[in-house]
């Protein structure tokens, strides 16, 4: 069987749908390059901007990990736009690139005088070395977006932007509203080819409780593993309800993760946290791991499994009329451990000559199967 790992968003073909996104890993030509050699379909440089004074960053610590013990859940930055001025980049950083494995998607501002958007845009479009552009409304440290006013800042930024070039132009969307819903329809009426899903999420680092002083010391940036759920439910209300190619941004640590966007009406998927973590490498291995479980369940293509658990999505309305469930635990393969009597706060789980008996006293919450180590306990009707 030939598996085919090739998407398209905006009339233009992906080798696969792994981008690197716009962050430290995509900084200069050389970064790109790497990008490239490690299996990337897709880069897409640190965010272009006109003002100087937002090319600066702080060099005092920009990047704070948040952890469970020695694992990496997420992570806070205060990382800013590209420190290269737009014409040093087009004269020194994009001849250097070689796009032979994938497509550059330039990432540029959507700057409060649309008039420099335009320009930027029609700047670096004019070079023909890029293939797309990524137009950035969402950066979580320097836009003030809410429910009320992000759909028409949206359709004015993407109309503005496509008056600029007429290649591809795809708008990533801010997290931290209700709903993308509605900027999603908006971008598709502008003309965008396409939503990026989503930015970082506006947070604050915390606090070292031994000195006093938060870990950083303004508002951040959160990206990484733990972000996953949250930037999902946006990607599944675009994708139930808006007609529009959908580029997924969030928590992607292995192939399982990249699964799961696709089955949710994803696309593509760009990747960053991880790539930070563990270098580029990690992305030849998510490439592999992929074909692996294509070829295992039997699919040759993306589109062959892509959007595939939109149509088991439904109400908790719905889900309350069904019928309940009840857990049941397999005696073979229960340890003794006796987690699930710990975190069963219906007293429906007990001890009972050494064994686990569960009673009806069940609701059929689900913990008791997440928290048992050897997936003895299972909800059956």
């Amino acid at each position: 069987m030939m598996i085919d790992i090739k998407t398209e968003i905006g009339g233009i073909e992906f080798d696969n749908p792994i981008w690197i996104g716009s962050a430290t890993p995509t900084w200069d030509g050389r970064s790109a390059n790497l990008s490239f050699e490690s299996g990337a379909s897709a880069v897409v440089p640190k965010t272009f901007c006109s003002e100087a004074e937002w090319r600066k960053h702080p060099r005092t610590g920009r990047m704070f990990l948040k952890k469970i013990g020695k694992t990496n859940i997420g992570m806070l930055n205060i990382e800013s736009f590209s420190t290269i001025d737009i014409n040093y980049w087009i004269k020194n950083e994009l001849v250097k690139i070689d796009k032979r494995n994938g497509k550059f998607v330039a990432s540029v501002l959507a700057m409060p005088d649309k008039k420099d958007t335009a320009k930027m845009i029609n700047k670096i479009a004019r070079t023909g070395l890029v293939d797309m552009i990524e137009l950035n409304g969402s950066c979580p440290m320097h836009t003030t977006f809410s429910d009320s006013n992000m759909s028409e800042m949206i359709f004015e930024e993407v109309k503005n932007a496509k008056n600029s070039t007429d290649i591809p132009i795809i708008v990533k969307l801010s997290p931290n509203v209700t709903s993308l819903v509605e900027p999603s329809k908006a971008a598709k009426q502008a003309g965008a080819s396409g939503v990026v899903i989503s930015n970082s999420l506006k947070s604050f680092g915390g606090v070292n409780i031994d000195t006093g002083k938060p870990r950083i010391r303004t508002f951040s940036g959160y990206s990484g593993a733990a972000i996953k759920p949250i930037v999902q439910m946006h990607v599944v209300e675009v994708a139930k309800n808006v007609d529009i190619p959908i580029c997924a941004v969030g928590g992607i640590s292995d192939y399982k993760d990249v699964i799961e966007y696709i089955m949710i009406g994803a696309s593509a998927v760009q990747i960053v946290s991880s790539v930070m973590w563990n270098g580029y490498g990690i992305i030849e291995k998510i490439i592999k791991d992929i074909k692996s479980f294509m070829e295992l369940k039997g699919y040759e293509k993306i589109n062959d499994f892509k959007g595939i658990a939109l149509k088991e999505f439904t109400s908790m309305d719905e889900l309350v009329r069904e019928k309940p469930k009840f857990a049941c635990v397999d005696q073979s393969k229960c340890i003794r451990c006796y987690k699930c009597e710990k975190v069963c706060f219906y007293n429906a789980i007990h001890k009972v000559d050494n064994k686990i008996t569960i009673n009806s006293n069940c609701d059929g919450c689900n913990m008791c199967v997440q928290m048992c180590p050897v997936n003895a306990i299972e909800l059956k009707y």
